[in-house]
């Protein structure tokens, strides 16, 4: 590993890195020649950086290369010109060719334009560029990549300390300036009347422009966005375009919208400062409750799945069956990337998650570890070429695909401490109800071209305790005319109850199980405008909601309805996590339920999916009972189930391997 200077005083005065890099035309090939030639040069390039990154004649610093000696040496040569701090960030990945021994492979195609790309780029060129280049053994890539994550990191250790990484006010409003997208968004109105679920789909389409906007600008904020981890997208929203909606402790959707931004205004009404009071509440008590969870949840997958490996050889298995997916949308699709599936002919192919679009809208066979026939671990065809060559010398890739899959779940419980954002449910009613009604926000008036002669026939009023006194709702009603003939049923889609404003209280008492004439909701009008008949409380979806669901697929009896249909699992499962925001390879996820398949009159068995095996023999065991019929004795033991493990023959024919192995073996290197 190479050794570089990154908090120190700079090696060399200012004035002789500028005069020697000004007249210099650099030889990529010669700098990269070994590691004394690639740290003199980089640390001089760093140096010169920390004489004044804040400056942007000493950032911008024009440094001259070519690519090969022979390049140099023509007449006509191409001369290459980066800024001094992109020429920097291009040398940590040209670390690699170095390392590799590939210094041939330099070109233009090799050099990399900074400016827009994030830490997703970074991953997608160590995937693309790096990996596919090397054809040496994997530690040693391991070890290259290694290094490259630690100098990026390095390098934003440095100069954070240096440039503070602060964004003034000043260099905001200088940005809005040079981009008015950006003071039109944050200054930008909301009608409160609509419902919360298109607002809050509004805000996030906006808060996805103002991030682009912020991370195309020259201001301070740009690092921050572009390193794509110190601002997430909800505390971007609440800091320069709108607060928004806060959930209550009930996970209802509070119906008063805070159009206001931290930066500009700041919570600037009582009303505001009530609704964000009661937000706070909310996510405190989900920290609280559900913060042991996802530790639980983790270390059960993760125990269950430690014995399901991959094959040590490229010998692909002779599986059948494949696992069916819906493919929604491009995330989904991206999800899938390097997974091998059946084309309309049954031919195998590669998935390309970025440019297979015709696949979105159709239901694609993949092969799976869920239905791989390897009896040592999955094959390379049922995990995916990509990854196979990536994970393959892991001691237990079933461990890490717990791990992968349920970390981030904790996360969500933590973010919480931070802000609280909502995602409502919409209200939806049938085409007829539209036609008699309008709906505000949360507030059900008769329309103005409802037809005369209409009364409303209420269903069972139900009464519920609150803090103020009795409240009334229905579930449903039907609009009749006065020969008793049915108009409309009206009831929301998602079951959402109706509640009785004090206007319709007072109806209902007087009418009691009689129709209620609309012509007497006139009575009740003011300036013209017709009354609330009813108010919806809508729910918010909770951070635990996602976690009792994962929880729910994974270790409920049925599987939420799934317990022998492995497609609908996978699909099922895959949707909770996009859901969560947990977007990994789904490779991860079948993983994990491959741990949990058996045949049905077997339960210690795993399923046949061979060309002469009995494709419907599955059930899908709960986490918690394959725990105990884990493969590995190690795992039941752990499990709760000594007693019953002790007594049965199962335990000493059990082999499968574990991470609790090494604890009861005398020479380590006979497990690892």
């Amino acid at each position: 590993m190479i050794t570089i200077d990154y908090k120190g005083h700079p090696k060399k005065p200012f004035k002789e890195l500028v005069k020697t890099y000004s007249t210099k035309t650099l030889v990529l090939e010669d700098v990269l020649l070994d590691d004394d030639t690639y740290s003199y040069v980089y640390q001089d390039i760093l140096d010169f950086l920390k004489y004044g990154l804040e400056y942007k004649e000493v950032r911008e610093f024009p440094i001259n290369f070519v690519f090969h000696q022979s390049d140099l040496d023509q007449k006509n040569a191409t001369i290459y010109t980066l800024q001094c701090r992109h020429f920097l960030s291009n040398m940590v990945i040209w670390y690699a060719y170095m390392k590799m021994e590939r210094t041939d492979l330099l070109d233009e195609s090799r050099v990399i334009d900074w400016r827009d790309k994030s830490v997703q780029d970074i991953g997608d060129i160590i995937d693309n560029q790096i990996i596919p280049a090397y054809d040496g053994d994997f530690h040693t890539l391991n070890a290259i990549i290694d290094e490259i994550i630690f100098h990026i990191r390095a390098i934003s250790d440095t100069f954070c300390l240096i440039f503070g990484y602060s964004a003034s006010i000043w260099d905001i409003m200088q940005a809005e300036k040079a981009n008015p997208e950006i003071h039109d968004l944050m200054y930008s109105d909301f009608d409160s009347t609509r419902q919360a679920k298109e607002i809050e789909d509004d805000l996030n389409d906006m808060t996805t422009r103002l991030i682009k906007a912020f991370g195309n600008s020259d201001s301070d904020l740009k690092p921050l966005i572009k390193s794509g981890k110190n601002l997430t997208p909800a505390q971007v929203k609440e800091i320069f375009l709108h607060v928004g909606y806060k959930a209550d402790i009930s996970s209802r959707t509070i119906p008063w919208f805070i159009g206001s931004n931290l930066l500009i205004t700041g919570i600037d009404t009582p009303a505001g400062f009530y609704t964000g009071a009661a937000g706070g509440r909310k996510a405190l008590m989900d920290m609280k409750l559900s913060m042991s969870k996802p530790g639980a949840l983790s270390k059960k997958m993760n125990n269950n799945a430690t014995s399901v490996v991959l094959r040590k050889d490229r010998e692909v298995c002779n599986s059948t069956r494949p696992i069916y997916y819906n493919i929604k949308d491009e995330i989904f699709l991206k999800l899938l990337d390097g997974r091998t599936y059946y084309d309309e002919e049954g031919q195998e192919k590669i998935l390309d998650g970025f440019k297979d679009t015709q696949l979105i809208g159709k239901r694609i066979g993949f092969r799976s570890p869920c239905t791989c026939t390897s009896k040592d671990g999955v094959c390379r065809a049922c995990y995916g070429e990509k990854l196979f060559d990536i994970n393959m010398d892991l001691f237990s890739p079933g461990s890490f695909a717990a791990t992968v899959v349920s970390e981030p779940t904790g996360q969500l419980v933590l973010k919480q401490k931070h802000f609280q954002e909502t995602h409502s449910d919409e209200i939806t009613f049938a085409e007829e109800f539209y036609k008699s009604f309008d709906i505000t926000a949360t507030e059900v008036t008769v329309s103005d071209s409802v037809e005369d002669s209409l009364m409303i026939l209420l269903g069972e009023v139900h009464t519920e305790e609150t803090e103020d006194g009795d409240a009334y709702y229905i579930e449903e009603f039907n609009l009749i005319d006065y020969n008793g003939e049915l108009k409309a049923h009206v009831q929301e889609e998602h079951g959402f109850k109706l509640y009785f404003s004090k206007t319709m209280t007072a109806i209902w008492k007087q009418y009691r199980d009689r129709p209620i004439p609309l012509d007497i909701l006139d009575d009740y009008a003011d300036d013209d405008e017709s009354p609330v008949l009813f108010n919806i409380e809508i729910k918010s979806k909770a951070v635990s909601q996602s976690i009792q669901q994962i929880t729910q697929i994974l270790d409920s009896k049925d599987h939420m309805g799934y317990l022998y249909d492995i497609d609908g699992f996978c699909q099922k499962y895959a949707e909770i996590m996009m859901d969560a925001g947990i977007n990994y390879n789904l490779v991860h996820l079948e993983m994990v339920a491959r741990a949990l398949l058996r045949k049905r009159d077997n339960e210690l068995e795993q399923p046949d999916f061979g060309p002469n095996g009995d494709h419907e023999d599955y059930v899908i065991l709960r986490l918690t009972t394959s725990l105990s019929k884990n493969p590995s004795p190690m795992i039941r033991l752990s499990s709760g189930w000594l007693k019953k493990a002790l007594t049965s023959t199962a335990l000493y024919q059990a082999s499968a391997p574990s991470h609790l192995d090494p604890l009861f073996v005398p020479v380590l290197a006979d497990v690892i």
